[in-house]
């Protein structure tokens, strides 16, 4: 019974998490962004500042020429640019742009808005309850 309720969990979860994402791109793929582009440009704002791209091509458990094909992308777009490593002048850094900000907040705005439309279709007490259980389930138990 235990490994069916995990089962039922981890497929609920993950198809509310991929239809979100299905519906943000649905609603208009933002400038023609990849999933795999947005992972790249979020890493990089999550890193808060200019990063090596060996270091992304870490965070993001991918081939360093992986990490170069999706800075060329994002950088012919204008959402990141790279600068000379003011610590080594034979590296390079990638930092996000203005533009690339401005990209990933609209993302995460229509991302909100697909959630408030989900949560929207339970009463006040229902979203309540939800929001407590899911706290129950994800936050770390506390000793005490």
């Amino acid at each position: 019974m235990a490994d069916d309720a995990s089962a039922e969990l981890l497929d609920l979860v993950h198809t509310l998490l991929h239809s979100v994402r299905r519906e943000t791109l649905a609603a208009g793929a933002p400038d023609g962004v990849t999933p795999g582009q947005l992972r790249f440009l979020r890493m990089l704002q999550r890193c808060g500042g200019p990063q090596r791209p060996g270091e992304l091509a870490t965070r993001l458990d991918m081939a360093p020429r992986s990490v170069t094909s999706k800075v060329d992308l994002a950088a012919a777009e204008g959402f990141v640019e790279r600068r000379p490593d003011p610590t080594d002048r034979r590296a390079t850094l990638v930092e996000l742009t203005p533009a690339g900000r401005q990209l990933l907040d609209r993302v995460a705005q229509d991302r909100a808005a697909g959630a408030a439309a989900r949560l929207a279709r339970l009463s006040p007490a229902e979203q309540t309850q939800l929001l407590a259980l899911l706290h129950r389930v994800v936050d770390e138990p506390t000793d005490g």
